[in-house]
């Protein structure tokens, strides 16, 4: 600025010099003072305003409002365009509230020196993050993707982390793309259908949310065991994918990493649990004759893992997960399974009856459906019995229930959870997926009440398909065993008619006998050839 000004001071000293020149004679100078009259004048023209657009900046949105920010100075007015709509004044940063699809911004800001102008495209695409399972007050140190306002945000997630402060956490160690999901184009992102952190267990569906499938750290909580041991599905998970870090005996957690994600839970070390039942059966091994034998022990463990504790309103259908898991050295078969509770105004049932079988290391979880109808605010106990024949025993288990007025938002949480694993279980449900969703919406809009009513009528019409197809399949049953019935039957008469009994014939003529299959009478006697082996000889006279 400096050398702007001193520039204009000599200009204007050499145009004045110019002015004056007609007074200079050519004489000799000699210095002195004289009085001529000299004039001086200065100008200095200022800058237009300074702007800049802070946000939004030229990327894609997916959640509404947009901030409009900006930084000016040495203005005297600032207004905006949208999408070449009317002169907006602009006193401070404002939200814009947009339509979906591309949007032009022009900020404009001017003072008596000019104008200044700048513009941005950016994008609205309405995407709906469904993490209502880890938001609010069990979210811990959960990610708020809210936060990343942006679809290029939503591509680069680090550091992400879910977690459910009653059952454990899933700490990403890799970069997420949260747009990676099965079907991107319905702009809805469903962790709450595809994540799971359970009692005891950390699962993610792979088949409908692939892009999750990263190395991570995970904690489970609540472990109450000896000797820990981690299952990755039914079998144990080898120490080349899953590396325990710490279990802690003072608070129950279990920290460990992975490779890759999947179906996580933690037992007990079989033979060092005392808290199922086991029965031991024993196989005798032997060769015939003089040969000898052995003894071979098998311990049966069948455990069943449950809730423990659950809070039920005093009218409503809930359904919860129950684990049946073959934690002994022999394969199970038909396993009956029965519920039963005293208190009249429970109604509690199995969604399968029995299971077929469980094979060594297995488990199966089985959904239990709850109705209460003006259940008394007081505890009420639900008991569950597997029946095990050859060898016989029975595991027995109780679900304790405390009655209240209302759930609450993290109750009808966990009954959204609940009802979302039914229904995802049972293919005859699948389209009840959209009660669900829209009863998370009603959640996120903290309208309790009615997504209480969309998430029981989920449970209860899945609960009535279930029912609806066990009457046919016993129909479908009783008709295989008449046709097994008939088949038998004829295979038997086939038989019959292969194996003819024998029929013995006596010679008249020579006394032979002999014996032919079938019901044809022989032609003549095999030994002297006589064509009237059956008639006596006739005594001459």
């Amino acid at each position: 600025m400096k050398k702007e000004v001193l520039f204009l001071l000599l200009l204007t000293m050499v145009l004045q010099a110019g002015v004056y020149a007609d007074q200079i004679t050519g004489g000799v100078i000699t210095g002195e003072a004289t009085s001529a009259t000299t004039g001086l004048n200065i100008s200095v023209f200022g800058a237009p305003p300074a702007l800049s657009i802070v946000s939004p900046l030229n990327k894609t949105y997916f959640i509404l409002p947009i901030l409009l920010s900006y930084l000016v100075n040495g203005e005297n007015a600032t207004w905006y365009v949208l999408d070449s709509g009317s002169n907006t004044t602009l006193t401070a940063q404002i939200n814009l509230t947009v339509s979906s699809g591309a949007h032009n911004l022009f900020v404009y800001a001017n003072s008596s020196n000019g104008s200044t102008t700048k513009n941005v495209t950016f994008g609205f695409t309405p995407i709906q993050i469904l993490y209502m399972e880890f938001f609010g007050s069990t979210a811990g140190d959960s990610t708020n993707f809210n936060d990343s306002l942006t679809h290029d945000a939503l591509q680069t997630l680090s550091n992400v982390i879910l977690e459910n402060t009653s059952n454990g956490e899933i700490r990403f160690n890799e970069d997420i793309n949260l747009t990676n999901d099965e079907d991107y184009s319905d702009f809805i992102i469903d962790i709450d259908g595809n994540v799971h952190i359970s009692n005891n267990s950390i699962s993610i569906d792979l088949d409908t949310f692939q892009e999750l499938n990263k190395s991570a750290q995970l904690t489970i909580l609540n472990v109450d065991f000896d000797s820990p041991q981690i299952l990755l599905g039914d079998s144990v998970c080898p120490t080349s994918i899953c590396d325990p870090i710490s279990y802690s005996y003072s608070n129950n957690s279990y920290i460990f990493n992975v490779t890759h994600m999947g179906n996580f839970s933690i037992r007990e070390t079989p033979g060092t649990s005392t808290s199922t039942t086991t029965t031991t059966t024993t196989t005798t091994i032997g060769g015939g004759g003089g040969g000898g034998g052995g003894v071979v022990f098998k311990n049966v463990n069948l455990n069943i893992i449950t809730p423990g504790f659950m809070e039920i309103s005093q009218s409503e259908d809930r359904v919860i997960q129950i684990i049946f898991e073959n934690n002994g050295d022999k394969n199970l078969e038909n396993i009956e399974l029965k519920t039963h509770t005293t208190n009249e105004n429970l109604t509690v049932r199995f969604s399968e009856n029995s299971i077929e079988q469980l094979l060594i290391g297995q488990s199966k979880t089985i959904s239990l459906f709850i109705h209460s109808n003006n259940l008394s605010i007081k505890s009420h106990e639900i008991n569950i019995e597997a029946i095990h024949r050859n060898p016989d025993f029975t595991e027995t288990e109780t679900i304790y229930i405390k009655a209240i007025d209302s759930p609450g938002k993290e109750g009808l949480l966990e009954r959204l959870i609940n009802a979302r694993e039914l229904i995802n279980e049972n293919p005859s449900c699948i389209d009840l997926n959209i009660l669900l969703n829209k009863a998370n919406e009603l959640l996120n809009e903290g309208k309790l009440d009615e997504a209480s009513i969309l998430i029981q009528e989920a449970i209860t019409l899945c609960r009535d398909r279930i029912k609806e197809k066990e009457v046919p399949s016993k129909k479908i049953n009783l008709l295989n065993l008449l046709w097994m019935l008939l088949l038998l039957i004829i295979i038997i008469l086939i038989i019959l008619l292969k194996l003819r009994k024998k029929e013995l014939y006596r010679c008249k003529r020579c006394k032979h006998t002999w014996k032919i299959k079938g019901y044809k009478k022989p032609l003549t006697c095999p030994k002297c050839h006589s064509v009237n082996w059956n008639k006596s000889k006739k005594k001459k006279v």
